[in-house]
């Protein structure tokens, strides 16, 4: 027997299509972003295309819901995971090329809104360059050629990129603070906040996350070094920052 799915169905509904207008290819097109932006992908389940708008229903496990909710709020205020504000982004993309708006929906209740053809769009982007990232590595995992990189820092949450050989060297940094050096993809919004679409780590270093004391009291063990004369070393440094600044 068929084990039934349970949980609450979410609507992504496409104002302007139909599912007898909606071309085969771009459904495709709109169901591969979709997937990433609510991520969870095995707890996530298709249903239909329903009628009126073309509404692609959904059904999110209970065990997961409130964190897919939670990842819409997030990309709604211009946080959350590197890959989802990707998604939203190419969503809108794809939208406005149609000429269409869309709208992300929980039974009646609006979750998140799709701009589309009324979206301003990014002042620069996309921008390729090279650079690091600086945090904390929680996860590294995937079936694919190319694994999937947590890496978290504060508020940030970066979904970077690595090939097999890179992931199982970085899988010894597990929970350790390190920067990634690699190749990103960025974009610059309106409002001057600069986004990171994908980050492909090329190599990658640790980072001592001692506290700043504990730091300070081993410069100062070091031999013909004028730390261990200084009486307020914390003092001084924040005298410095202050000329600096």
């Amino acid at each position: 027997m068929i084990k039934r799915t349970t949980g609450d169905k979410f609507h992504f509904k496409i104002d302007g299509f139909t599912p007898e207008t909606l071309p085969m290819s771009r459904l495709a097109e709109y169901m591969t972003d979709l997937a990433a932006l609510l991520g969870h992908e095995h707890n996530v389940h298709f249903l239909k295309v329903a009628r009126g708008s073309a509404d692609l229903v959904h059904i999110i496990e209970e065990t997961q819901q409130q964190e897919v909710i939670q990842r819409l709020h997030l990309v709604k205020e211009g946080l959350g995971p590197v890959e989802a504000q990707g998604a939203f982004r190419s969503l809108n993309a794809k939208l406005s090329e149609d000429g269409k708006t869309a709208k992300m929906m929980r039974g009646r209740g609006k979750l998140l809104a799709f701009p589309g053809i009324k979206a301003t769009p990014p002042t620069y982007g996309p921008i390729y360059m090279q650079g690091h990232l600086d945090g904390q590595l929680i996860r590294v995992g995937g079936k694919d050629g190319t694994k999937p990189i947590h890496i978290m820092n504060d508020d940030a949450y970066y979904i970077c990129n690595a090939n097999a050989e890179v992931a199982r060297e970085l899988a010894t940094a597990y929970e350790k603070f390190i920067r990634v050096y690699g190749n990103g993809k960025w974009f610059r919004e309106p409002d001057g906040r600069w986004n990171l679409e994908h980050f492909n780590i090329k190599t990658f270093e640790f980072l001592d996350n001692a506290p700043l004391p504990e730091i300070i009291g081993r410069l100062r063990g070091l031999p013909n070094n004028e730390w261990k004369e200084i009486d307020d070393p914390l003092g001084e440094l924040a005298s410095l920052r202050e000329r600096e600044g």
